[in-house]
C-alpha cells in the first residue's frame, strides 16, 4: 500500500496483518481511502474506518466479497459511487453524522445487507445508492434530503415501506422500481400527521416502473405525479 498526499492506494492482501494488529501505524497519515484501494481483497472480513478519514472514494471496497461489517468513524463526509458496489456478504454497516453525501452505486448489489439507517446530515443520495440489496428490510433516509434519484433503491424486493423525508420536494419515478414487496410510503411531516401515507395508486406504479412522470408536491404540500400538477412547489432544486 502507499499513502500519498494523504490519500491511501493500492493495499494488498499483506497489508490486512498490518491493518488488523496495528491500525494505528495502517491508518497514519491517511485523510481519505483512494479510488478502488482495497478493491478485490478477498480477506477482508470487517473494517473500522477511523474519523481522520474524510471521503471514500470511488469503488473503494469494490469486489470485497468477504467483506461482513463496515463502522465508518465520525468525520467521513462523502461516499463516492461505488464505494462499497458488489460486496455481496455485507450485513451491516454503521455511517456516521458527519456524512453528506452517498455517491452513485454506493451500496450497489450488496446482498445481504439488511438495514440501511442514515444518519440526519446526509443532502445527496446518488443513482442506485442502493440498488439491488434484495435483502434490505429497513431503510432510514436522511431529514435533509430534497431529492429521490433515479432507481435509488431499485430491486429491493424485501423491503416493504419507507419514509419520505420533509424536505423532498421531488422523487424521481424510477426510485422504487422492482421493489415487489412495497406497501406503504410514509410521508414524514415536521407538523401534523406523521403517519401520512401517499396514495396507494401511486405506491403501486411506483415499484412497478409505470409511472408516467415524477412525483412532486403540490402547491399544498401533497405528492402528485408531475404530468398532472398545474402548480408545483420547487419545481427547480
Amino acid at each position: 500500500m502507499t499513502v500519498e498526499n494523504g490519500v491511501l492506494k493500492d493495499v494488498t492482501e499483506k497489508d490486512l496483518f498490518l491493518l488488523a494488529m496495528e491500525p494505528d501505524k495502517f491508518w497514519k497519515g491517511v485523510e481519505e481511502i483512494g479510488d478502488s484501494a482495497f478493491r478485490g481483497i478477498k480477506g477482508l472480513i470487517e473494517i473500522n474506518i477511523p474519523s481522520t478519514i474524510k471521503k471514500i472514494n470511488s469503488y473503494a471496497f469494490n469486489n470485497c466479497v468477504s467483506l461482513e461489517k463496515v463502522v465508518i468513524g465520525e468525520g467521513v463526509e462523502e461516499i463516492r459511487e461505488g464505494a462499497f458496489y458488489n460486496c455481496q456478504k455485507l450485513k451491516t454497516i454503521a455511517l456516521p453524522e458527519s456524512l453528506k453525501e452517498v455517491g452513485d452505486y454506493a451500496f450497489y448489489y450488496c446482498l445481504n445487507l439488511k438495514y440501511l439507517d442514515m444518519q440526519s446530515n446526509v443532502n445527496k443520495v446518488g443513482a442506485f445508492f442502493c440498488g439491488f440489496c434484495s435483502r434490505l428490510m429497513r431503510l432510514t433516509l436522511s431529514c435533509e434530503l430534497k431529492e429521490l434519484p433515479k432507481c435509488g433503491i431499485a430491486g429491493c424486493v424485501r423491503l416493504s415501506r419507507f419514509g419520505v423525508p420533509p424536505k423532498v420536494k421531488k422523487i424521481d419515478k424510477s426510485f422504487a422500481y422492482g421493489c415487489d414487496s412495497l406497501r406503504a410510503i410514509d410521508l414524514l411531516v415536521y407538523n401534523g400527521d406523521p403517519y401520512a401515507q401517499m396514495n396507494k395508486n401511486i405506491v403501486k406504479e411506483m415499484k412497478t416502473g409505470a409511472l408516467r412522470s415524477d412525483i412532486v408536491r403540490d402547491q399544498y404540500g401533497n405528492f402528485v405525479l408531475e404530468k398532472d400538477s398545474k402548480n408545483i412547489v420547487g419545481r427547480s432544486l
